[in-house]
């Protein structure tokens, strides 16, 4: 029964307590009656519409057959798939063929989401391939800036970290060359320098085979 009126997740201050009718937990046994005379009462002061028994719910097909109930997520799965152009893709043995073209940073992120929900509803097998996902093999920095660290010389510091595979690579904290008159400036310098070193890194990891 699908309520259209009703409000999702809403808070009640009121404590509620409910009965369970007669041969709830025998199934089989359950009393026809009394349930259509339930949904006729429900219609009469809500406006109400019998979807009939649940097939599709959050995205998971449930499918009912003599010896029980299964559920399943493939059609979810294909459409992920069709979405982001890989349903035709061929299966490979490895987590990542170092000849594919990485994807952009907020496509992944969408592809690795759409994976965990799948992943926590119905597929826990993928749980170890999603979790590798996570740690894609690209280069990723960071870097920082601390606005007169030296109160002697009033120079700046600047400091960037840059991971790859999920282990730290390259590291620096160094004592910025110049004086700078703000924190947004010295933050512009410590871009700078982490830029020059995102391109030799870069640089390097193309020369050098590297397969995640």
């Amino acid at each position: 029964m699908d309520v259209k009126t009703a409000f999702l997740n809403g808070d009640l201050d009121e404590e509620v307590y409910m009965k369970q009718p007669k041969c709830f937990i025998m199934p089989g046994n359950e009393h026809k009656q009394q349930v259509d005379l339930t949904k006729e009462f429900l219609s009469s002061r809500f406006s109400m519409k019998d979807m009939g028994e649940a097939d599709v719910i959050f995205g998971i097909r449930i499918i009912r057959k003599n010896k029980g109930i299964s559920i399943s997520q493939s059609h979810y799965i294909e459409k992920m798939l069709k979405k982001f152009n890989c349903f035709d893709s061929t299966p490979v043995s490895t987590l990542m063929d170092p000849s594919v073209k990485l994807m952009h940073n907020t496509r992944e992120a969408a592809v690795i989401d759409c994976l965990m929900y799948a992943m926590t509803s119905t597929r826990p097998n993928i749980a170890y391939v999603v979790g590798k996902l996570r740690i894609p093999s690209i280069l990723e920095g960071h870097s920082d800036a601390s606005w007169i660290t030296n109160v002697e010389d009033h120079s700046s510091t600047s400091g960037w970290v840059f991971l790859l595979g999920g282990g730290a690579i390259s590291w620096a904290s160094k004592k910025q060359t110049c004086i700078t008159n703000s924190t947004m400036e010295s933050e512009f310098v410590a871009s700078a320098a982490v830029g020059k070193e995102a391109e030799w890194l870069r640089n390097l990891i193309h020369e050098i085979p590297f397969v995640a």
